[in-house]
């Protein structure tokens, strides 16, 4: 016979076999998703001696299978063994800049912020460049501390995945070079200070400039200052500013400066030059910097607006041309609301097309900005005609997950319908329809939508790009689909079938065990008919020999007999004996009858 025990295992391992064979119909499958685009610094690792310079590039990984629309970041070093010389965007996937990108050697810091007007769909590709000079020996790290990375999705999702780190090993030219107290200001170096040096004096320092940060760009600015930190071995200043690149300032100091200040430079790209002395007369090769300066705005440029009998909106054609820097890019505005943001090939692949227009008079003003920010507005004047609102007439006010939805309206005849779906604030779907001769329209979805608040709205559009004002809007709340119903018969038999086990294992548990209480109870009857049985024969037995004890014998063999009462006690043990016996055996019935 089965132990209880052993049957409610098999009634655990009936559930959970049970349980097993459903699951699969409430578990949805998750969309895997593979990692996403990085930003990296490229070489991640290199050696370079002390004094020297390399260049690290900041890479964009991957395009997000949509493809890149921007990015932006933080660039970290070291800033104890490095030093930034310069940062350029020359080469860069690129072409749109919130703002040009900049370094402080300060804070250690490279920043971005940069995009495209075409969305960046390559493997990888050089967001920008940075050129690091190695000041002392040691680990250097260089590290993105921070970042983004937006898909062209129409949302602007930040897709980063990860931000890369590199470590450089600086070797210096001098193991220990010796200290001395730092110089702040102009003045006279320590007389105590007197450092032999061989050959031509290489001073620790760099050129750096506020007014003109980037040496690679160009700017507005007509008054380039540029400044450095004084080496304690430094004795003599010499500065220059020409057009050409190599130029060599001279050996005629100008005292112990740190800044130097030029006004009113004419518009084209210079280069300062300096060179410094040590307290031995020996002089350093020149040091060169860039600077690009252009503040004449972009010519002059004509705006065409053409209209199309179609409703892709109006289209501009335009292109400028700057003399010095060259044209950057181009901003769209709408009634004075900046709308679009282009990059300088995008007109010359044709007209822009604008998106639709609401009904009325518009004006639409094109700027062309160079690479100094100087820019040249272009504006046309336009009239959008009128066009009437449509209205939606019939839809569920509540409905279930994956259930089509319907929604019907009035529109103009042959109209185009722009139908507009928002889930809890967020555009969930747009979508166009045509209206039918008599104005009539419908607009649905087979697959129906996700559990949630929807609200729907609806644009006509017309010629030229036009568009109606947006009619009111209506709201539809939709459930989730009950398990059942969702899931259909195979669910309900598999749950049928695991409840039926259920009962039947419960029935039979109950069964077994109104079988044992039947059988327990017979026997414990049984006990009692023999205990009772045995307990009158051994009163019998008790009588019997109590009795002989009490008689008076009347001959001498009688008496003997009366005397021995060890054989009456032995008498009454084997009675005992034989009603334990009896007992213990109904007991171990009625147990075994229990299990």
């Amino acid at each position: 016979m089965i132990s209880r025990r052993k049957r409610n295992l098999y009634a655990l391992l009936l559930c959970a076999a049970c349980v097993a064979a459903v699951t699969p119909f409430f578990i949805q499958r998750a969309d895997v998703f593979a990692a996403g685009p990085s930003l990296g610094i490229s070489p991640a690792s290199g050696s370079y001696g002390t004094g020297g310079t390399f260049t690290v590039k900041i890479m964009l990984q991957g395009s997000g299978g949509v493809g890149i629309n921007a990015a932006d970041g933080v660039l970290v070093f070291d800033k104890t063994l490095l030093s930034v010389q310069s940062v350029s965007k020359e080469n860069s996937i690129f072409s749109l800049w919130t703002a040009d990108p900049s370094f402080s050697n300060g804070a250690g810091t490279v920043s971005f912020s940069g995009g495209t007007p075409t969305p960046f769909t390559k493997e990888s590709g050089a967001v920008m460049s940075v050129v690091f000079k190695a000041v002392a020996p040691g680990d250097a790290s260089v590290e993105l501390s921070e970042g983004s990375i937006l898909a062209a999705d129409g949302k602007g999702t930040n897709v980063l995945s990860s931000l890369g780190k590199a470590t450089y090993t600086l070797g210096g030219l001098s193991a220990n070079p010796k200290k001395a107290p730092e110089i702040t200001g102009a003045g006279t170096a320590p007389a105590e200070l007197k450092v032999e040096t061989k050959g031509q004096f290489a001073p620790s320092t760099e050129i750096v400039s506020q007014s003109h940060p980037n040496a690679d760009s160009w700017y507005s600015n007509k008054n380039p200052e540029f400044s450095w930190k004084l080496d304690p071995l430094i004795a003599g200043v010499s500065t220059a500013l020409t057009e050409k690149a190599g130029s060599d300032p001279g050996r005629a100091s100008e005292g112990l400066q740190e800044t130097k200040r030029f006004n009113d430079v004419e518009d084209g790209i210079w280069y300062f030059h300096v060179r410094f002395k040590d307290q031995n007369g020996a002089w350093s090769a020149p040091m060169h910097r860039r600077v690009g300066i252009d503040t004449i705005a972009p010519l002059a440029f004509d705006l065409a607006v053409q209209k199309e009998l179609s409703e892709e909106g109006y289209r501009l054609s335009f292109i400028a041309e700057d003399a010095l820097s060259g044209i950057d890019h181009y901003e769209i505005r709408l009634d004075g609301k900046e709308i679009a943001s282009l990059g300088v090939d995008v007109p010359t692949k044709g007209p822009y097309r604008m998106s639709a227009l609401l009904s009325g008079k518009h004006a639409v003003t094109v700027r062309a900005l160079d690479k100094a920010g100087n820019a040249t507005e272009s504006t046309k004047e336009l009239v959008a005609e009128g066009i009437g609102t449509p209205k939606i007439t019939n839809f569920p006010d509540t409905t279930k997950e994956h259930v089509p939805v319907v929604i019907q309206g009035i529109a103009d005849s042959k109209a185009t319908v722009l139908v507009m779906i928002d889930k809890e604030g967020k555009e969930f779907s747009r979508e166009r329809v045509r209206a039918t001769d008599d104005g009539g329209w419908v607009y649905g979805r087979q697959e129906g939508v996700p559990p949630g608040n929807y609200t729907i709205t609806a644009k006509m559009l017309g010629a030229y790009g036009t568009e109606s004002q947006t009619s009111e809007s209506i709201s539809i709340y939709v459930s989730r689909t009950p398990l059942v119903e969702r899931f259909g018969l195979i669910a309900i038999i598999v749950l049928a079938l695991a409840v039926a086990g259920l009962v039947s294992a419960l029935w039979y548990e109950r069964k077994i065990f109104i079988r044992s209480k039947s059988r327990a109870l017979e026997e414990v009857k049984e006990i009692q008919a023999k205990t009772k049985a045995v307990f009158e024969a051994l009163r019998e037995e008790v009588e019997e020999k109590v009795k002989m004890l009490d008689e008076k014998p009347s001959t001498p063999e009688e008496a003997i007999d009366a005397i021995d009462t060890d054989r009456v006690v032995d008498s009454i043990r084997e009675a005992l004996d034989v009603s334990e016996d009896m007992i213990s055996k109904e007991v171990e019935d009625v147990q075994k009858a229990l299990e």
